[in-house]
Order: C-alpha cells, then structure tokens, then sequence
C-alpha cells in the first residue's frame, strides 16, 4: 500500500510532526473525532521520551475522555500538509494502531465530538493518510 500522499512542493520547509493515532472501529463504521476544521482520528503528536502507547493513551484521554485498550499496530503513514490554521507545512509522520474504547472518565476538550462515519463516508476524512489507513482495516 501507498504510505505517502500529499504533494511535496519544491522550495518549501516542511516541519516533521510524528504522530499516533487510534481506529476506533464500531457495527457500522468508524468512531472519529469532528473537530472545528474537519475529521480526524484521535491522538496526537509524540513528546520527548513517550511511546506509542503512551502518547495513544495520553491522547485519547486528553481529546475525548477515554481509556483504551490498544489491539495492533497499522504501520505509518505520510502526509505533505498545509495547516488550515497556521498556514504551517508540515510533513505529518502518522503511526495508526486499532484501538477499542473502554471507559469515559474525563470531559475531553471541548471541540472534539465523537461521531460515527460508515465505511462509505470514509473519504470525508480531512487527511488523505489516515482515510486510506481506514480503507485498508475495511478490507
């Protein structure tokens, strides 16, 4: 499978941003995160010292509330991507584990709503990368 997308534009500093991130897999789909700017898989950049499991738990903690149990390792994906924010080129280095959700025991952050995509809606996701890592646990 094709692990980068996004076109890398000649001339432009792209920032590295490695991240984690958890597929949420549900009867009819996916569970994904709708934040203010689009769809997106929950989890984040790594910090300093912290492993995969680490930053995914973190992370689902922190975006939505959740504890989680970590199943299996997707492999990694690239993206070249502009920020719709800060207009910052990043190339986004994404590590996607499937994740099941075990228990709500925080608030999460305000503009993180979970909602339910079918397969068929996957394309809606914001990030070419992490539409395609989905397409392929449908499979």
């Amino acid at each position: 499978m094709k692990n980068k997308f996004g076109a890398q534009i000649d001339g432009i500093q792209y920032q590295e941003r490695v991240g984690v991130y958890g597929i949420v897999c549900n009867a009819d789909g996916f569970i994904v995160a709708k934040v203010n700017d689009g769809y997106f898989l929950v989890g984040g950049g790594l910090e300093e010292e912290e492993s995969h499991h680490e930053c995914l738990r973190r992370e689902f903690l922190e975006e939505i509330g959740y504890t989680i149990e970590i199943c299996e390792y997707l492999g990694v994906n690239h993206e070249y991507h502009q920020s719709f924010r800060s207009k910052t080129h990043y190339e986004l280095i994404g590590h996607c584990y499937i994740v099941k959700l075990i228990k709500r025991i925080g608030q999460g952050e305000a503009d993180h709503k979970l909602v339910s995509l079918k397969a068929s809606e996957i394309d809606r996701m914001t990030l070419e990368y992490q539409s395609q890592v989905m397409k392929q646990v449908v499979r």
